[in-house]
C-alpha cells in the first residue's frame, strides 16, 4: 500500500482492518496526529530502516556471482550511511557498509551474524525501544500500514537530505535497486520499476537532487491514483481514498488554480513543501535549498480531475491495456447484438410457433373470478 506523504499526505496511506474483524461493520481507523507532523517523525524513518534490514534483506541470499544484488545492497548501505538523519545513525550504517564490503556471498544466516556484530541499538538516535514502532504510520492493528508507509517516508527523507545533485541522483537509483531486489511485495516492485521506465518520465532522466525529489513525489501520487482506481470499493469502504498530495489544505500554494485540464501543480511550491516535510537539519549540516525545479513540464504541471485516468498517473502499459480492453469490449458487444438479431425468428414465425404449442400442450387452469383463464406455456394471457 502507499504510505503517507507527511502533513496532508498522511491521509493517503492504506489502513487495513484487524485480522478477524467484520469489515462491513468496522469503522475507519482515524489517522494518528503524528501523520501530520512536519518534519515527519524520525521514529518512522528509523523503523523502516530496521524493518528492512532485519526482515526484508535477511530473506534474500546473495551468491558469489550475484553482482547485481551485492551491488544493490552496497548502494543502499552507502546511501543510508551518507543521508540518514543523525550522525550516530549514519555511523552505524557506515560500519555495516564496511563489513559487507569484504563479503562475496551473504546467506541469510551470515546477514544475521553481521547485524549481530553491530553494537545495539542498530540505530541509536530517534529509534524506538525494540527498533521498530510506528508513529505517523501507526495503523488499526500491528500488521496495518506500518512498513510500506514508513518506507515511503524513508525514501522521501533520504532525498530531502541530499545536499548535492550527485547525492540526490545516486540516492534515487539506490532506492530503485532496493525495491527491485529486497522489497518483499514483488508485484509492488514490478509496478515501481515500470514507473521508473515511463517514456514520459524516466527515472534515469533525473539530473538534479530537486528532480529526484519531484520524481519520487510523482511516483507516490501515481501509486495513490492506481490504488484508488484498482481498489476503489475497498478504499471507499474504509473511508480513506488515496489523495493526491499534498492536499490543498496542507499546501494551498501547491495547487492554487484550475485550468481546462484540471488543477495545476506549482512545482516550485511542491519542492518547498517536500523540503519542509522531510528534511531534518542538524548542527553543521543544514538542509540544502529545494533547488531549481527540473521537469519536462516546466515550473508547473496539470493533473486532471480524474488523475488516475490521465497522464502522468497511468503507465504506458496501463494505457495500452485500458484502450485494448475497451476496444475488445465494444467488439464483443457488437458481435452479441449481431448474433441476437440473426438468431431471432421472424414475427410471423413466432405467431405460428405459439399456435402450434397451444395445440400440443394441455391447458393449465388458473382461477379468475367465475371462469377459467387459459394461458400459454410462457405465462402470457390471451
Amino acid at each position: 500500500g502507499g504510505g503517507g506523504g507527511g502533513g496532508g499526505g498522511g491521509s493517503c496511506a492504506t489502513v487495513r482492518l484487524p485480522s478477524g474483524s467484520d469489515s462491513r461493520a468496522a469503522e475507519p481507523f482515524p489517522m494518528p496526529p503524528e501523520a501530520f507532523s512536519r518534519p515527519v517523525p524520525l521514529q518512522d524513518v528509523t523503523s523502516a530502516v530496521v524493518y528492512g534490514l532485519q526482515r526484508e534483506v535477511v530473506g534474500v541470499a546473495i551468491g558469489e556471482q550475484d553482482e547485481a544484488r551485492r551491488g544493490a545492497l552496497r548502494e543502499w548501505l552507502a546511501t543510508l550511511s551518507a543521508l540518514l538523519p543523525a550522525e550516530p545513525n549514519r555511523q552505524q550504517m557506515g560500519r555495516l557498509e564496511a563489513m559487507c564490503a569484504h563479503e562475496r556471498a551473504i546467506s541469510p544466516e551470515r546477514w544475521e551474524d553481521l547485524l549481530g556484530e553491530i553494537e545495539a541499538p542498530l540505530l541509536p538516535t530517534g529509534g524506538p525501544a525494540g527498533g521498530i514502532a510506528w508513529a505517523a504510520c501507526r495503523g488499526a492493528s500491528a500488521d496495518a500500514r506500518g512498513y510500506p508507509c514508513g518506507l515511503w517516508l524513508l525514501f522521501h527523507t533520504l532525498l530531502a537530505q541530499a545536499r548535492t545533485d550527485a547525492q540526490g541522483v545516486a540516492a534515487l537509483r539506490a532506492i530503485r535497486s532496493y525495491v527491485r531486489f529486497f522489497f518483499g511485495c514483488q508485484g509492488c516492485a514490478r509496478h515501481f520499476l515500470a514507473m521508473s521506465n515511463l517514456e514520459a518520465d524516466p527515472l534515469d532522466g533525473v539530473r538534479t537532487a530537486s528532480g529526484a525529489r519531484l520524481w519520487l513525489w510523482r511516483a507516490h501520487n501515481r501509486l495513490n491514483a492506481r490504488l484508488n482506481a484498482s481498489a476503489a470499493s475497498e478504499v471507499l469502504r474504509l473511508g480513506l481514498p488515496k489523495q493526491q498530495w499534498p492536499t490543498p489544505a496542507a499546501c494551498p500554494q501547491c495547487r492554487p488554480r484550475y485550468t481546462a485540464g484540471g488543477r495545476r501543480w506549482e512545482l516550485g511550491a511542491v519542492a518547498e513543501y517536500l523540503h519542509g516535510t522531510f528534511c531534518r537539519p542538524e548542527p553543521g549540516r543544514p538542509c540544502s535549498s529545494p533547488g531549481t525545479v527540473e521537469s519536462a513540464a516546466g515550473s508547473s504541471a496539470v493533473i486532471g480531475i480524474a488523475p488516475y485516468l490521465t497522464a502522468p498517473n497511468l503507465t504506458a502499459t496501463d494505457a495500452y491495456y485500458l484502450t485494448a480492453g475497451a476496444v475488445l469490449a465494444a467488439c464483443l458487444l457488437a458481435c452479441y447484438h449481431c448474433w441476437e438479431r440473426a438468431s431471432a425468428p421472424a414475427p410471423h414465425a413466432q405467431q405460428r410457433r405459439r399456435q402450434q404449442t397451444n395445440r400440443l400442450l394441455p391447458p393449465s387452469p388458473r382461477s379468475c373470478g367465475r371462469g377459467i383463464l387459459w394461458h400459454d406455456s410462457d405465462g402470457s394471457s390471451d
